[in-house]
């Protein structure tokens, strides 16, 4: 571990006066919550920050009339942005469309610029981040591609940012830094800076940025898989600046490096983000310089507006009525009993809303969700069916309305503890799961219900060095009314991030992957099936800690129409041992030669297996997705016919479908 007291570049000396910093005490104006309770933030004027009552009512963001309802709009469905239409200012169409467009490619350079100077490789391989853009009003204007499920979690944390620093706190050249879970919709090691945008018409903007960091000095290293309250998952920011009119808070930043096993990663990382909003601020600027502050304006009030109107043609196409879903998570990492999800979703009058009420209440373990990232989790199945074609701002969610209670799973209050964010993945499912009972004729069957992420801990032998390296397997997608699942694919909830190569985790790890293929019969079987999940088989070269971080492995991923259900995911340690186990969420001591194997779900299959095209299954077989069992037994399918080699290449070379291995599976064993 690098030591962060090494010396480094010359410092400021403390002693010498810079430029003034606000006085916490005395932050001018009364912020608008002031005297507002908020049961999810410790009363800061209190000494020893008295704890809330959990049974208040929470955040109801931003309707105050309904606890424990939110708004998923910001409400861009209210009266439209002071300066909207401002005379003089004669926008068509095309100039409207250019200006958006300008203003997702401020969005996309941004994520160029993280990818390309950040550190860690969960963030430039896996793309465990998301980028925003924002108006003065905090409404949506961009976003990036990032991980899926982060699709405007971003919203909920720079409001609460903003709103705790104050807005006339929020100077030229500041960077303001957030990872207090009920405000950031994540665990605290998604650490989120987003950065005023000021020209010459003034504040012309925000822009954000949230990507996870490898260690903050929670209680373990790497992951923290049982938690049991916020205080034990890492250094908590609430709002604070990183950054003050340009310049770094050296207080700031070594608090940061003295509190992380990893510092060199955890501080090159934030100044990747901070690079990131560099460059936001920058290609931001030029828009307006460009185009002008009005013009500008008058744009992005037309893309919300035209996003509201499709959102809302989208809802009122869509079958109408009430639907309810039920599911279990496998545990909450501190005892073994199952975690009850519930969701009712209600299609009516032109609104959208999630409620789950009849959920659990929030458990000692860290599998409860901030109301922003329940909120996040329900954005995506949202967007996924009524507008994926369009790219996201502010009013494309509208319709949508999200209820959960405050003090139960998803809707987690301080001090409950958060950190492992997997609830929000399985009920991504559960929401297209009630969908599924009022319209199975455009949905699919479940995915592999999870996403099966693991990661090492040690030192490295070459650079006497900590890592911590995970990775998010690929699962199967279900079947759909008109064609098979695809898969293995990353989970529906990370659709736009990656997995971590072989390469990186073999390098900067004590793994060594021993065997990496496709799963046969690990689709269920369907008209349409399900698609098939992977087999990884690792051995250790080093000793240090292995974890395992699922939470559905007890229960199968739901089929549809008669279709079948696929077997669950499953993490095998130390097999063929006397200390073989199956585990879900566990960390466990591995020495060299220690091996585990995972087994990743396949989708479910949709429709009758019997009703499948024979030449179809034929195809299954050859190619190694379906055995010649199973075609025969569940199919009805008998002795396949051969699948005709396709013609010759320009080469003279012929291409034929890989044999099944001695195992059933279609690759062969990686050496």
């Amino acid at each position: 571990m690098a030591d962060p007291t090494t010396p480094g570049p010359a410092r400021p000396n403390p002693a010498t006066p810079g430029p003034a910093r606000p006085d916490p005490a005395t932050l001018g104006p009364a912020r608008p919550d002031a005297g507002v309770s908020d049961p999810t933030r410790p009363d800061l004027t209190t000494p020893g920050h008295a704890r809330p009552d959990l049974a208040a009512s929470g955040h109801a963001w931003p309707d105050p009339a309904t606890p424990g309802s939110a708004r998923s709009d910001g409400g861009v469905s209210g009266p439209a942005r002071s300066g909207a239409g401002v005379p003089g200012i004669a926008l068509d169409g095309a100039t409207a469309e250019v200006v958006r467009c300008h203003l997702v490619a401020v969005a996309e350079e941004m994520r160029a610029t993280l990818e390309r100077t950040s550190f860690n490789p969960v963030i430039y391989e896996v793309r465990d981040y998301g980028i925003s853009v924002y108006d003065p009003d905090l409404r949506l204007v961009a976003e990036a591609t990032g991980l899926s499920r982060f699709l405007g979690a971003n919203d909920y944390s720079i409001r609460k940012g903003v709103e705790y620093v104050g807005r006339e706190n929020l100077l030229p050249g500041d960077v303001v830094l957030l990872n207090y879970p009920y405000w950031n919709a994540a665990h605290s090691y998604d650490a989120t800076l987003f950065a005023p945008v000021y020209g010459d018409a003034g504040l012309l903007g925000f822009v954000c940025v949230r990507a996870h960091w490898m260690d903050l000095g929670a209680k373990d290293p790497g992951y923290v898989l049982d938690s049991t309250d916020m205080h034990q998952e890492g250094l908590i920011f609430p709002g604070t600046k990183v950054f003050s009119r340009g310049e770094p808070v050296r207080e700031i930043h070594e608090l940061i490096r003295f509190n992380s096993r990893m510092p060199d990663l955890v501080i090159g990382d934030l100044h990747a983000q901070v690079a990131a909003l560099r460059t936001g601020e920058r290609r931001l600027a030029d828009v307006h310089a460009r185009y002008g502050t009005p013009l500008v304006a008058a744009a992005v009030d037309r893309a919300v507006e035209a996003a509201t109107r499709s959102a809302a043609d989208a809802v009122a196409a869509l079958p109408q009525g009430t639907w309810t879903a039920e599911d279990w998570l496998d545990d909450d990492g501190i005892t073994e009993d199952p975690v009850k999800m519930r969701v009712t979703v209600t299609i009516a009058d032109g609104r959208f809303t999630v409620d789950f009420d009849g959920s659990a209440a929030m458990t000692p373990g860290p599998v409860n969700l901030p109301l922003g990232a329940t909120i996040a989790t329900c954005r995506v199945a949202f967007k996924a069916i009524t507008t994926p074609w369009e790219e996201t701002n502010a009013g494309h969610f509208a319709p949508l309305e999200v209820r959960a209670e405050p003090g139960t799973l998803f809707h987690a209050t301080y001090p409950a503890a958060t950190f492992t964010q997997w609830t929000g993945t399985v009920a991504l499912e559960l929401i297209y799961k009630a969908l599924a009972q009022g319209m199975p004729e455009r949905l699919p069957a479940s995915s592999g219900g999870d996403v099966p992420g693991f990661m090492m801990v040690g030192t490295h032998p070459d650079t006497g060095r900590m890592f911590a390296v995970s990775n998010n397997d690929a699962v199967g997608w279900g079947g759909t009314p008109d064609h098979d699942g695809i898969g293995p694919a990353n989970h529906l909830a990370q659709t736009q991030a990656r997995n971590t190569p072989v390469e990186v985790l073999e390098a900067r790890t004590g793994m060594f992957f021993e065997r990496l293929e496709m799963r046969t019969d690990s689709g269920g079987a369907g008209r349409h099936r399900g698609g098939v999940g992977l087999r990884r088989e690792i051995r250790f070269t080093t000793p240090g800690e292995f974890l395992s971080v699922i939470k559905k492995t007890r229960s199968r991923p739901w089929a549809l129409m008669g279709g079948l259900e696929p077997d669950p995911n499953q993490v095998i340690v130390f097999p063929g041992t006397d200390r073989e186990a199956r585990v879900s969420t566990k960390r466990v001591k591995v020495q060299p030669g220690d091996r585990v194997t995972l087994l990743t779900a396949g989708g479910g299959g949709h429709g009758d297996p019997r009703d499948r095209d024979p030449e179809a299954v034929h195809r299954d077989v050859a190619e190694g997705y379906v055995s010649a069992e199973a075609a025969r037994d569940v199919y009805d399918v008998a002795a396949p016919l051969p699948v005709p080699s396709p013609p010759p290449t320009a080469g003279g070379s012929t291409l034929k479908p890989p044999p099944p291995t001695a195992g059933g599976s279609m690759l062969k064993e990686m050496r």
